[in-house]
C-alpha cells in the first residue's frame, strides 16, 4: 500500500492494533514498514520520496 505521509500512517496503524515487525526503513527512492494486523496478516507499506537522487553509472 502506498500513503503520501508515511509517519502518520504508520502512528495510525500501531494505534489501532497493529504490531510493527519491520520500523522505517528509509531508502534513497522511498520509505518502507512491515507490520502484522490482529488476524497475522503482514502487510507493507511504502511512501515514494519526492525527488529522486541521481544514481552514478560507473
Amino acid at each position: 500500500m502506498e500513503f503520501d505521509n508515511f509517519d502518520a500512517i504508520m502512528i495510525y496503524l500501531e494505534d489501532n492494533d497493529f504490531t510493527i515487525c519491520a520500523g522505517k526503513i528509509d531508502t534513497p527512492v522511498c520509505e518502507i514498514g512491515t507490520m502484522q494486523e490482529g488476524e497475522g496478516k503482514m502487510i507493507t507499506i511504502y511512501s515514494k520520496k519526492a525527488v529522486y537522487p541521481k544514481f552514478s553509472t560507473g
